[in-house]
């Protein structure tokens, strides 16, 4: 649970780095750049491919991932509200919650990262005001979230499904219109297609909701990781 308690204890600014990185608001995130369109099927643009093999720091690999895999990001929509969804691979919740170390052969940071690999980790980000056409949660929601949601959620990674671990509400500042959740689950972190179903057990979502990551992007970012450990090993 180390990488959980790191996120929870994360700084005010720390956070609204993240926020800026990983909002659906980011230039480029969810449009076309000027190397034509994003990640598709899994295949880099030229782009990508190319500051892929020259990744050595946090900061490389934060502005890749934000571009190329749409921060990471996944929706979805009921009748009343709608969810938005980030995937946060271990290297990744490293590098915003330590500052953005520059270099990431650092011992305690691999034997950091490799433990926290264990768990897949994720962001759900839930209306906290009423924005476009988003209704904001009510209290009974929030309680619904803190206690009961757990039980409601799971994982899909390849054909196992895999059921929540830990539903954590987060209590920090608000900095923007959501509701931060933190979802943990007790599933090693790998190249296999992902997605999140939240099931509507308590008939407050009005529908199951599921959320999904586009085909081929959880491969191709253990792919540039693995690009990334190397270039950092061959440094000086």
């Amino acid at each position: 649970m180390a990488i959980w308690s790191a996120y929870r204890h994360l700084s005010i600014s720390a956070i609204a780095i993240c926020a800026i990185l990983f909002s659906g608001s980011l230039v480029g995130c969810s449009r076309e750049n000027d190397q034509g369109p994003l990640l598709m099927d899994g295949a880099l643009t030229e782009r990508g491919l190319e500051e892929a093999a020259r990744i050595t720091g946090c900061a490389d690999l934060e502005m890749l991932v934000a571009r190329e895999f749409n921060g990471f990001m996944a929706s979805s929509s009921s009748a009343q509200h709608a969810f938005l969804l980030e995937y946060r691979p271990a290297m990744l919740q490293l590098c915003i919650t330590s500052g953005s170390p520059s270099d990431l052969k650092a011992p305690a940071f691999i034997a950091e990262m490799e433990r926290s690999r264990a768990t897949d980790m994720y962001v759900m980000k839930v209306p906290r005001t009423d924005e476009g056409n988003e209704k904001a949660v009510d209290e009974e929601f929030l309680l619904y979230l803190s206690n009961a949601a757990v039980k409601d959620l799971v994982e899909v990674v390849g054909e196992d499904t895999v059921e929540c671990a830990f539903v954590h509400l987060e209590t920090t500042p608000a900095i923007g219109p959501y509701h931060h959740m933190i979802l943990g689950f007790d599933s090693p972190q790998d190249g296999k297609q992902r997605k999140i179903v939240w099931h509507d057990g308590s008939g407050l979502l009005g529908k199951d909701l599921v959320f999904e990551f586009k085909a081929g992007s959880f491969d191709q970012y253990e792919k540039i990781l693995a690009q990334a450990l190397m270039n950092s090993s061959s440094m000086p």
